[in-house]
Formats: C-alpha cells, structure tokens, sequence
C-alpha cells in the first residue's frame, strides 16, 4: 500500500529532489570525464599517480563488476567532490584567466576576497543559533563562509601595510608578479570560490545535493517554497557546468523530464538508499552520530521493504513442490523458489551480450578526423538510427500482435509475477507505475524490455537454438530475427567500443538487419529504410543520435548492474538459507519492530490436500510469534496469514518461516502414500491491489509544523557547508 495520498504536492516535491541528486553526480561525473579527456588522462592511471588512498570499497566494487579499470561513473559522489575539488584547480583557473593573469584577476575582485577574508576571522564561534535549548543547539555555517586561510596565506595573496579602521579606505594589492603555481590548497579553494563561475556552480550543486541528503534522511515532504528554491537553484548550476562540457541541452532536458515525472515508490526508494549511503562517506554528515544513526535506521527500514517486495516478486508466482511418500522434504518450498528465480535468471543472462562493457575511458588523444575515418563513424551512426529507430519499431509491432489484451496495461498485469523479477526499477517505473496501469504504445521501451517481455509472453516459439543464441542462418523464424535484433543491438549500441565500421561492413550488416525487421514487419518498411540508407548525417542528426548512443549504452551498462545485483541477492539468499538455524529464527521472533504486519494468503493446491476442518483444528499448533494463522477457505486450500515485518530482516529468514508453516499445514499419514510422488502447488498472494510496492511505514512527517523536528529541519535546509574543502563546523542533527 503507497504510504501517501496520490496527487500529493509534497510528496511529489520529494520524489523529483531525489531524482535530480543523481543528476548533479552525473554532470559531475561528465564535468571530470571532460577534464580527463582534454589533459589526455586516464583515470584509474591518473589516480595512481595522484598517490592518495581517497578511492571507496564501494568505487572498486562496482568497477570490478564491469571491467578492469575504474570509470567516472563507478565513483561515488563523495569521491568525485574529492577529486574534483582537490585535483582539477588547472580546470577551473583556465575558465577564469583566459584573457587576464592572476594578480590582475587578485585585484579586480580584491574587494570581495577582503570581505570574505574577514568573514573568516569574525565568524569563528559565533554561528551558534541561541533560542534553542543547550541539548539542542544545532551549529549552522554562515551563508558566506569560504574555505578557511590563515593570516600567512592572505599575506602571500595580498600586501597591505595593516589592517584598515572603519571608514577608511581599503588599500591593499595583489602580490606583484603571483602566479598559480604558487598557492596551496586552501588559497586555490579560497580564490575559486570566489571568482570561478564554474567552481561555484560544482559547489552550489553539492550544496543543494546536502539539502537533499537531509530531506531524504528525514522522510519528509516538501513544500512547494522550498522546493522551488532548491529545484532553481540546482538546475541552473546543473546546466552551467552542463555547457562547460558541451551537454547543456542534454541536462535542460534530463531537468525537464523529472520535473515532469510521476515517480514510483521503488524507483524512489532506490535513489535515497543511495543518497543515505553516500551520506555515510560525507564530511558534512560523518563526525555527527545522531544523523548517522539517523540515516542507519532509515537504510535499515529500506532494507526490509526491498527484502519484502523481493520476497513477493519470488514467491508471487505458482510454486512446485514434490511430496515423496506423502512426506513434506524440509526446504522443500524454500529451495523450489531459488530454482525458480535461478532459471528466471537465464532470462535476463540471455538479454545482454555475453561481452563485458569496455567502460574503459575512450582514446583521449586528439586526432584531426580524415574523411574515412568520418565516414566509418557515419557508417555507424547509420546503424544506430537503423536499430534503435526502425528495427526497434517492428519489435514493438509484434510485441503488440502477441498480446492477448488491446489493453496493453490489462496485459501486462497478468504477466507481472513472470516479469517483476527481469526488471530492472526503470523498466518497472514504466510498465507498472504506482496505482495505475502502463498507459503507454509500446515507443517508450527499448528493445532490451521487449525482448524480456516476448520471451515471458508464453505465445511464441523459441528457435532450433534457443532463446538467447544466435539463430541458424537458414532459421528466418520470428524468434530468431528478434534475437538477431537483439545480438545487433548489443554489437553496435550497447556495447560497441570504436563506434565505426567499413563500408563492406557496414553493407553487410545494413543487409541482415534489413531482412529480420521485412520479414518481421512486411514490406511497408522498405521505403523507410531505403530512404535511411541514401540519407545524410547533419551536425544536428549527429549530435542527437551521439547523444542517443550514450544514453542507451548507459541503460545497458544499468541493466547489466541490475542483472549483477540480483545474482548476488540469489546467492546471498542461499547463503541465508545455509546458515539459518534455530538461533536466528528465535532473533526474527524477538525483534522489536514498529513496522507492523504484513497479510498474506497461502494458496494450495493439489491430490490429498489437508480439509479446512484440520487446518482448523491444529490453527494453535500452526500459529507462532511471527506467523499467525486468521482463516481458512474452502476450495482450493487458502490460508490468510499475518506474518510479522520483523522476518523481513533477511529474505532467507521469510522463505524459512513459510517453509515450516507448509510443512505443518502439508502433514500427512504416511502409510496410506505407498511410495508415491505427488506434487503441490504453493502460490503466495501478497494482497497487493494497485500494483505497489508493498511497505510498512510511519506516515511521514509534515515539515510545515511546529515540531522540534520541523524547526531544525527548516535550520538545517539553510546550510552552507562548502564541500570543496574542510568546513569550520559541521552542522548538528538532533532527532
């Protein structure tokens, strides 16, 4: 059930906050890549030379999984803010002394570093909001404070004879003849903060990422004021350091399309499980235990709910089981599921090339482009526009003719408990939006979440090779042009390196996949693909289709860390399942947990099946601290169920807890059974009705109040802590 009431303000204010976090990381991840590219850098080489241990267990982990090397979007925000502000100063000086030197661009702004100077020196100790009590002061940094330097620094800066009484005239210089070189790291944060449009704009943009990081820690809504503030602010400075890499239209449009968006509440969750974790690693946050404990038991709160829809999209399908000699095996139903979801898995292992992404950063050294070398490129960008345009079209029109329902939505609903498990939280945002149905005509999946959707739809035939395999050539099947489609969407989109192609090639293959999309979608596609052919590429078109290429290598690469993902749930899962004993299952009995209950009905079917009259009869046996039995119905057995959030804790402990109610429910006379199998059939239905995400939470709390919390929440959303070097104070949490 969503924790809110639909067509919310506040809670729509929120969702897009949240979302637009990750897109200040991505133009500052795009910000670094620009600066890599234009030194001839590469990263993880760069890195090592830097000599400093600032890279997170997290950064590697997820590079690992996708290449040898690290990539800009394998970093955390935290680590980025750290490189970026520590290591790129030539960057930022070279936007700011194009056209001047250092000891002009001193004086021209020597008024307002002077300001700023002695900001610092009155400021220290007196940023201590006084109305509230002793246990609830809440230290606040000034909204002008800058990176902190010493009288010595300022000296090396400027030369004055001392400093000037009220009323009298400054008179002070820049060092005659400074230059970059010369300063430290606190001088080079001082003076960009101050006259760097471009080092400005990556601090407002974290500024604005640390009131996120408050309001996603605090659960809360967010009035339209407030969320207008942070929403302008953020996406100016998103768009300005999007320029500084030649992406400003891109980001104008990225800003747009959240704004613009109705998110789902896992899509949701998902973006602020990785705010909190990045505000574990965060200077701002990590010296503060409240706000830490804080973020840990919202993270824990998060965790059970993505343990409870897990354990739905698992266990919501029809689940068989094998009763030998009438005798329930113990794990039976528990290792059933893991059988299935591991087959499933194939599902997904099949989607997407058995390549690994090259997210290695491309050749940074720059080339005058000859006209063949153009022309491969072209070559395949006219791929790119066959494939993701007009072979994407087909796929969509026989998805369409496949399924049993006009109503695409209707349709999809009753393939949710085959798909929930091979999507990843965007292709669920779309399909099954909360409270609603997919409204869509198919044109906003890619070909990925189609090919998913036709190899769950049950109407189609695989080829003589399989789903997954490169068809026969004498094979012309339509399973086997959808997989050819596939095998070339991933060659020359989603995981193409070198982005160009000779024209034999390029001939060759502009042939095949001009016969799978004809013998696909008839001839009526002949004209449009002809006409793609003899078509020019403009700097508009090239643009578009460079950036397309991007976006859908990106959702690859996303797709394939999903896919990674849930192989490791699985084979933690297992391992839950391994080491559970007695001992933890006393431990899910007696957690205390606020959360609540979550009903279930237990659907089983079968020869020999207990009568509702027994059941009835060993309800009390049946019944423990964490499940407790409320009906039973006639018919196929069905059995509803209140079974403790506190099992949530770990999926395995959930499987465990219903494989020992089905084991007391499936308890038979076995004399009578004569060495027979016989099979059972489990369904679990989590009582969703709207297509949600199942959650159990505190309705969250209104910020326009006049609670505590409500007081230090607007105080703390007037933070202006400067990432970019260590800030004097760090703002209290007070829960």
């Amino acid at each position: 059930m969503a924790e809110w009431k639909e067509n919310n303000p506040g809670k729509e204010n929120y969702d897009k906050l949240v979302s637009l976090f990750r897109t200040g990381t991505e133009v500052k991840q795009w910000l670094l890549d620009f600066y890599l590219i234009g030194r001839q850098l590469h990263l993880l080489d760069w890195l090592i030379t830097l000599n400093n241990n600032f890279l997170q267990f997290e950064d590697v982990k997820r590079a690992l999984r996708q290449s040898s090397t690290v990539n800009s979007k394998d970093l955390s925000v935290n680590t980025i803010n750290t490189i970026l502000s520590r290591y790129c100063f030539d960057m930022f000086w070279d936007c700011c002394l194009k056209e001047t030197n250092l000891e002009d661009l001193l004086n021209t702004h020597k008024d307002e570093l002077y300001r700023n100077y002695v900001d610092i020196l009155t400021s220290k100790g007196k940023n201590i909001q006084p109305f509230l009590p002793p246990e609830q002061h809440i230290i606040i940094l000034s909204e002008h404070i800058t990176p902190v330097i010493s009288k010595d620094q300022w000296d090396v800066l400027f030369k004055q004879d001392d400093i000037p009484e009220e009323g009298r005239e400054l008179d002070i210089s820049a060092s005659r003849g400074i230059t970059v070189s010369s300063l430290d790291n606190n001088q080079h944060m001082f003076i960009l903060s101050t006259v760097c449009p471009l080092f400005k704009s990556c601090t407002a943009v974290s500024e604005g990422q640390i009131q996120i990081s408050i309001i996603a820690a605090l659960d809360c809504e967010v009035n339209d004021i407030e969320f207008v503030k942070i929403w302008n602010n953020m996406e100016l400075h998103i768009v300005t350091i999007g320029s500084h890499c030649k992406l400003s239209d891109y980001f104008k449009r990225e800003c747009k399309s959240i704004n613009q968006t109705i998110f789902n509440r896992t899509l949701v969750q998902d973006n602020r499980k990785c705010i909190l974790q990045d505000a574990f690693n965060s200077l701002c946050f990590i010296m503060d235990r409240d706000f830490c404990n804080r973020v840990r038991r919202e993270l824990d709160i998060i965790s059970e709910e993505e343990n409870l829809n897990r354990a739905r999209t698992l266990c919501g399908r029809e689940i068989s089981v094998s009763l030998i000699n009438g005798k329930y095996p113990k794990g039976a139903y528990s290792h059933s599921v893991i059988q299935n979801a591991e087959n499933n898995m194939k599902v997904l292992d099949l989607v997407y090339s058995k390549q690994i992404i090259d997210t290695g950063q491309q050749d940074t050294e720059v080339k005058i482009e000859t006209d063949e070398e153009r022309c491969k490129r072209y070559n395949h960008l006219k791929l790119v526009q066959l494939i993701i345009h007009i072979a994407k079209d087909v796929v969509a029109s026989v998805l369409k003719g496949r399924l049993p329902n006009t109503n695409l939505g209707y349709a999809f609903n009753g393939m949710k408990n085959r798909l929930l498990l091979v999507l990843d939280n965007h292709e669920r945002q779309k399909i099954y939006p909360d409270g609603s149905n997919y409204s869509g005509d198919l044109t906003d999946l890619d070909i990925s979440t189609m090919y998913k959707i036709l190899r769950n739809i049950n109407t189609m035939c695989p080829h003589k090779e399989g789903w997954g395999n490169l068809p026969r050539v004498d094979d012309r099947s339509t399973s086997a042009n959808i997989d050819r489609i596939r095998v070339f969407k991933n060659m020359y989109v989603s995981h193409c390196s070198k982005c160009a192609i000779n024209e034999e090639d390029f001939l060759l293959v502009w042939t095949e996949i001009r016969q799978c999309i004809i013998e696909l979608g008839g001839s009526s596609y002949i004209c449009r693909i002809d006409f793609l052919l003899t078509s020019e590429i403009n700097p508009v078109i090239e643009k578009e289709l460079s950036n397309t290429l991007e976006r859908a290598i990106e959702a690859e690469r996303q797709n394939e860390l999903h896919w990674n993902n849930i192989k490791e749930e699985l084979d933690n899962i297992k391992q839950q399942l391994n080491m559970i004993s007695t001992h933890c299952m006393k431990d899910a009995s007696t957690t205390k947990n606020s959360s609540g209950i979550i009903p279930l009905k237990i659907k089983i079917e079968g020869d020999g099946i207990p009568s509702v009259e027994e059941i009835e009869e060993r309800k009390p046996d049946l019944t423990t601290e964490v499940v407790c039995i409320k009906s039973v119905t006639k018919g196929s057995l069905i059995i509803c169920v209140d079974v403790s959030s506190s099992v949530f804790h770990h999926v395995g402990i959930f499987l465990e807890v219903i494989d020992t109610l089905v084991s007391g429910i499936l308890q038979r006379r076995y004399k009578d059974c004569n060495g027979h199998t016989t099979d059972v059939i489990i369904f679990l239905d989590f009582m969703d009705t709207n297509n949600e995400p199942l959650a159990f939470r505190k309705q969250p709390m209104d910020i326009v109040g006049n609670s505590c919390l409500a007081r230090q929440y607007d105080m703390l959303t007037r933070l202006k802590i400067k990432l970019f070097g260590p800030p004097l104070v760090h703002g209290k949490w007070t829960p």
